[in-house]
């Protein structure tokens, strides 16, 4: 037809999501849940979505988020872009700091 230009279809993959709101965990914050060195960094749970995906694995307002597969967790940022290679349905270790040790606990994300 005239005038009419065709778009390229862009196909969106669906992303993980875990259920939680976090902030970065700064030094005070280690220096309070006396973490160093064991958590030296990580993301602060400070929300957990009832009956999400994080509520049902386990994790807990609080907890600071080390490592989720294989990555490692520095920062709300990396968790988001860890998070962002996985697809939703998938299953995943996730290592917290909990109460001055680390727990490990898995996952099925959403």
């Amino acid at each position: 037809m005239p005038g009419f230009a065709c778009q390229p279809v862009t196909k969106v993959t669906p992303k993980a999501t875990l259920g939680v709101r976090v902030t970065e965990f700064t030094a005070q914050m280690r220096s309070f849940y006396g973490t160093e060195p064991v958590a030296a960094s990580g993301a602060l749970v400070t929300g957990v979505n009832a009956n999400g995906w994080a509520a049902i694995a386990g994790i807990q307002i609080g907890d600071v988020t080390t490592q989720l597969g294989s990555s490692s967790i520095t920062d709300p940022a990396t968790l988001n872009a860890t998070l962002a290679g996985y697809l939703p349905g998938q299953s995943v270790n996730i290592i917290v700091f909990r109460q001055g040790a680390p727990l490990t606990l898995p996952a099925t994300l959403g």
